[in-house]
C-alpha cells in the first residue's frame, strides 16, 4: 500500500453540498441574532440617553429610529445578503467572494449612520455605526462559511 495521496479526489456526498436554503438559514438565523443584538443596543442605548433622532431619507426632517425599524432592517439586510451570497455557490473561493463583497457593502453601509447631518448627535451616529458592526460581524462570515461549503472540489495537477 502506497501512502501517497489519492490521485482521484472523491467530492463530499451531494447531502453535504450547501444550497441556496442553506445560505438562506444561515442568513436568517444570524439575522435574528443580530437583530437581538442590536435590540440589546437599542436598549442600552436608550438607557445612556442616546435619542436616535436621525436626517429621513429624501430630507423631510429628522426622523426617530424605532426598535421596530431596527429589527426590520437588519433581518432585511441579512436575508438580502443571504440571497446575494448564494450566488456565490459552487465558485472556486465562493466564500472569499462572499467575504470580500460583503465587507464592500459594510463600508459602504456605514456612510448611512456617520455621514448624517449636523443636528444629529455623534452619539447617536456611532451608536447606529455600532449596530451596523454586530449586523456585518454575524452575518457575512456566517452566510460565507455555508457559501464555502459548496465549493467545487480542488483541480487534479
Amino acid at each position: 500500500m502506497s501512502s501517497r495521496a489519492s490521485a482521484t479526489p472523491v467530492p463530499p456526498p451531494a447531502s453535504a453540498v450547501a444550497r441556496f436554503r442553506d445560505v438562506l438559514r444561515a442568513g436568517v438565523v444570524s439575522g435574528l441574532t443580530a437583530a437581538l443584538l442590536c435590540l440589546a443596543l437599542y436598549g442600552v442605548g436608550l438607557l445612556i440617553g442616546i435619542d436616535y433622532e436621525v436626517a429621513t431619507p429624501g430630507g423631510f426632517g429628522p426622523g426617530a429610529v424605532t426598535a421596530v425599524t431596527i429589527v426590520v432592517v437588519t433581518l432585511a439586510a441579512a436575508l438580502l445578503g443571504a440571497a446575494l451570497g448564494a450566488l456565490a455557490l459552487g465558485q472556486r473561493r465562493g466564500g472569499t467572494i462572499v467575504l470580500v463583497v460583503g465587507t464592500v457593502v459594510f463600508g459602504v453601509s456605514l456612510a448611512s449612520p456617520l455621514l448624517q447631518p449636523a443636528y444629529v448627535s455623534a452619539a447617536t451616529r456611532l451608536w447606529l455605526a455600532l449596530m451596523h458592526l454586530v449586523t456585518y460581524l454575524l452575518v457575512v462570515p456566517a452566510v460565507a462559511r455555508v457559501v464555502s461549503d459548496a465549493d467545487p472540489p480542488p483541480r487534479p495537477r
